[in-house]
């Protein structure tokens, strides 16, 4: 407790002062440095503080008499008790702000609950931040002028006290340690020079390419947005920091989930999804395959005693070995389709019946003229930066054909995985076992074709309304304001 330029103070742990300790201020950066300790007596007391319930005093309409009082079934003290508290002190004036506890942190500020809760008020949880109100509270008198009390050194006499500190015609507001407020009226208006208050805010937290972290700051507004994310960089935490964030932890942080996966990583999950697949198409063909009704010759449906359902998507289901097993599967829509043969038939240009083209290597087109684009006429010749530098000539070869026109037909392919029993087939050795594989040839060798759709979607314009008796030149007449005009989308199918 402060008194003057001495500091009174009551140890409340085993620690004790020694001379030289630096004591730092809890609320800013100021320090002291312990030039003397008292030597009185260490008197060892029991902190008794969890036996008593304090009530500070406030109610709803004004600051009364604070008390403290026992817990039931806690012993009674056998001492005179030693109680430490707090205290505030008015400066005058009709009413308390937040500026009237300047020498404190907005945290440090107490709250109230108040008997009588709005759920639909601007605090609905029913604790009001007196850093956030507007206290036309009065207070009564205090039964003893506790400012002599500050030297813990010099008694406190209270024997002026004889009446009941919480009977009625005690607690009053004429004294001169009491104020009464005049309280605001219905209709009344509160005018303030200056009024500050904060707004919630949302902000980013990323990592850059170059491995720094950025900070985004959104701007603070009553719906706030999220600022956007820096370029070049991965968004790890988006923050919603609430209007003065008392406690840190107010802010709510929500992470952002990177995961990186290798090509193992991909190639168990790609496997994980074909079969998900499957087992999603069997289970509904069960499904549909157990509530189809097949009746008899009376109409009574006919008793199941099992069914066979097939997505066809590979061979898994049939019998491969079969020498009737004659079927091809189209593995990307599931459709059964009889067996195939793919032959090779190559094409050749027949020049004597052919004109009104031009071949330039493989390539057959119509007519052209080759004209240069740039020209770079200013070099004349070529000079070596280095002319002992030895100069390597590297040949080439043209081979003609420069691919394989087509699959060997003689030789079964390796199969090193087959997932629904795509080439089981090819593993049973069945006769133009290719044959079985739908769309083979697209699919394992030319490949499978892009396909570009349009489809004309419809869109309306406005035209300006004209004024006038007619329409000028070129524009369209009056009561014509709209019009249809189509807009290609695009978009490509494999």
């Amino acid at each position: 407790m402060p008194n003057s330029t001495t500091i009174y103070f009551y140890y409340s742990g085993d620690v004790k002062f020694v001379v030289g300790d630096t004591i730092t201020n809890e609320t800013s950066t100021n320090t002291a440095t312990n030039s003397r300790v008292c030597s009185a007596i260490d008197v060892t007391s029991k902190d008794i503080t969890g036996n008593y319930l304090l009530d500070d005093g406030q109610r709803d309409g004004y600051y009364g008499l604070a008390s403290v009082k026992r817990k039931a079934g806690k012993p009674s003290p056998s001492a005179p008790l030693c109680i430490i508290f707090d205290y505030f002190t008015s400066g005058g004036g009709s009413f308390h702000t937040v500026n009237s506890y300047s020498d404190l942190e907005f945290e440090n500020i107490p709250t109230y609950i108040p008997n009588i809760i709005d759920p639909t008020g601007a605090e609905p949880d029913g604790e009001i931040e007196l850093s956030d109100a507007v206290d036309f509270r009065s207070y009564v008198h205090s039964l003893h002028d506790i400012s002599s009390a500050l030297d813990p050194t010099s008694a406190t006499d209270v024997s002026s006290i004889t009446s009941q500190p919480f009977d009625y015609d005690v607690e009053e507001f004429t004294s001169a340690r009491a104020v009464t407020f005049d309280l605001p009226k219905s209709g009344q208006s509160l005018l303030a020079s200056a009024m500050e208050h904060y707004l919630p805010r949302i902000d980013k937290i990323s990592l850059s390419s170059d491995g720094d972290f950025i900070v985004s700051t959104g701007e603070p507004a009553e719906v706030p947005a999220a600022p956007t994310t820096p370029s070049n960089s991965i968004l790890l935490h988006t923050m919603y920091l609430p209007a003065y964030t008392i406690d840190i932890g107010n802010v709510s942080v929500q992470s952002q989930d990177h995961k990186r996966f290798t090509m193992k990583d991909i190639g168990r999950i790609q496997g994980r999804v074909k079969n998900l697949e499957r087992v999603s198409s069997l289970n509904a063909l069960e499904q549909e395959t157990n509530l189809t009704q097949i009746q008899d010759a009376d109409g009574l449906d006919r008793f199941k005693s099992g069914f066979v359902t097939d997505n066809f998507r590979g061979h898994k289901t049939g019998d491969v070995d079969h020498p009737d097993y004659k079927i091809a599967v189209d593995r990307t829509t599931g459709t059964l389709r009889p067996m195939h043969n793919s032959k090779f038939v190559d094409l050749d240009l027949n020049t004597g019946a052919s004109s009104g083209y031009t071949k330039t290597g493989d390539l057959i087109t119509l007519p052209f003229t080759e004209e240069a684009y740039v020209n770079i006429d200013k070099a004349s010749g070529t000079e070596f930066v280095n002319p002992y530098d030895v100069v390597l000539f590297n040949g080439t070869i043209t081979l003609n054909p420069s691919r394989d026109l087509w699959f060997d037909t003689e030789r079964l392919p390796a199969v090193r995985r087959t997932v629904e029993g795509d080439y089981d087939t090819v593993l049973a050795g069945v006769e133009n076992s290719l044959g079985t594989i739908w769309n083979n040839w697209q699919s394992d060798w030319l490949g499978e074709p892009v396909t570009t759709v349009e489809e004309p979607t419809n869109r309306t314009v406005t035209s300006p309304t004209r004024t006038g008796n007619g329409a000028a030149t070129g524009d369209r007449p009056l009561g014509s304001n709209t019009a249809n005009v189509q807009n290609w989308m695009r978009w490509e199918t494999r």
